[in-house]
């Protein structure tokens, strides 16, 4: 018999945990969402219009029973009623050592605060990544690692973990651990005052390394100061000297 699947997924480690479970004889992926511009609301995440895509999943899947809901790189707090129909029965996928990095921005705030990092496969609850704990790894970095080299390192593991133990989980092989309470979150609109540095402050050495690697990530706004009305942006290249 086959596990049945829905999966919400987004981005590059979403696109490839679906085509996994595509590939996969023993999984019927009964339906697939994905964040996308489209108006076709069943196979298509509309933001703008949030609560008529969810009412539109939702109608959706209760057509269907003992299904698993898997969601990778989603972004959005799947709604109760969705969760219920599944019996609870759920796998995410999240970039960090849980329960530390809940929320926005994990890679980033291992780095300012010198938390564990790592990745994370465990279910889902009507929180925010305080779901159970499937299974996890433990990635280590230091100063000189930014939050870009944290994010790949990341997601490869995360990609790594899921292959090697879907299939357990799903069998019910891999039990899940006790829910995550404590440790820390993160919201996104936080990270603004990490980037900003006071051109006359005087910092340590190791705290300056630390404030701008913690921003440095293609595509996204680094460190900056202000000096004579006008912005600085910064970014550090560190050689090791023989």
């Amino acid at each position: 018999m086959k596990h049945k699947i829905v999966i919400f997924y987004g981005r590059e480690v979403g696109h490839e945990i679906y085509k996994t479970l595509k590939n996969e004889k023993s999984i019927e992926i009964i339906h697939a969402i994905k964040v996308g511009k489209k108006k076709d609301l069943t196979q298509n995440f509309n933001k703008k219009k949030i609560k008529e895509s969810w009412d539109c999943i939702y109608r959706k899947l209760k057509k269907f029973n003992n299904f698993t809901i898997i969601t990778a790189w989603w972004g959005f707090i799947i709604p109760s009623k969705i969760l219920k129909l599944s019996k609870k029965n759920t796998i995410n996928l999240h970039p960090s050592f849980l329960p530390y990095g809940r929320g926005k921005y994990p890679n980033v705030w291992a780095i300012i605060n010198k938390e564990p990092f790592g990745a994370t496969i465990c279910s889902l609850s009507s929180g925010i990544d305080n779901g159970r704990v499937y299974i996890q790894k433990k990635l280590n970095y230091d100063l000189f690692d930014t939050a870009e080299d944290l994010y790949i390192r990341s997601v490869k593991e995360l990609i790594s973990l899921f292959k090697r133990n879907y299939k357990k989980i799903l069998a019910g092989s891999i039990s899940s651990k006790k829910s995550i309470i404590n440790g820390s979150y993160y919201s996104s609109s936080r990270i603004k005052n990490i980037r900003k540095l006071q051109i006359n402050k005087r910092y340590r050495l190791s705290e300056l390394i630390k404030r701008i690697n913690a921003v440095t990530y293609s595509g996204y706004p680094k460190a900056y100061f202000i000096k004579n009305k006008k912005k600085y942006s910064l970014e550090i290249k560190i050689l090791k000297q023989n």
